[in-house]
C-alpha cells in the first residue's frame, strides 16, 4: 500500500470487488469498493460505508447492485465463455452512461461519483497506516 499526505494519491491493499450501487430510481448512490472475499453487497441490504476522503461513514440502502468488474481472463487464461462482442460491450457502456445523471456528464464543472470503501477494506487501510500487519 502506497503510503502519501495526499488521500487522492494512496493506493488500496488487497485485491479487490466494485459495485454501483443505484437508487430505486435508478440514480447512482455511489460506487463502492471492497475485499474481493467479502460478500457482495444485496439490494435492500443497509450497507455502511466510508465514503473516500469523508472521516465518519455513512449508511445506504441500495435498491440495485452491479458488479463493475469482472474477471475475463487470468494468467493468459479465458474464463468466461464466450467473451462479449464488440456491439454487446457497445450496447453495455451505453447503458452504463445513460443511467449516469446530467450534473455527472456534463463538461463543464461536473458532479464527481462518489466512491466509497466498505468497512472491512477501511479497517484494513487503517490498520496498516497505523503500521500493524
Amino acid at each position: 500500500m502506497k503510503l502519501t499526505e495526499d488521500a487522492e494519491k494512496q493506493t488500496l491493499p488487497g485485491s479487490k470487488a466494485a459495485f454501483r450501487l443505484l437508487g430505486s430510481d435508478g440514480s447512482l448512490l455511489l460506487d463502492l469498493l471492497q475485499l474481493a472475499e467479502e460478500p457482495p453487497p444485496q439490494a435492500g441490504q443497509e450497507l455502511r460505508v466510508w465514503p473516500k476522503g469523508a472521516q465518519e461513514p455513512q449508511t445506504v440502502r441500495p435498491a440495485h447492485v452491479e458488479p463493475l468488474l469482472k474477471l475475463w481472463v487470468r494468467q493468459g487464461q479465458q474464463l468466461c465463455e464466450p467473451l462479449p462482442s464488440l456491439a454487446e460491450s457497445r450496447a453495455f457502456a451505453q447503458l452504463s452512461l445513460s443511467r449516469l445523471s446530467p450534473a455527472h456528464k456534463r463538461l463543464e464543472s461536473p458532479e464527481l461519483c462518489q466512491v466509497a470503501l466498505s468497512e472491512q477494506l477501511q479497517a484494513l487501510v487503517d490498520r496498516l497506516r497505523a503500521g500493524g500487519p
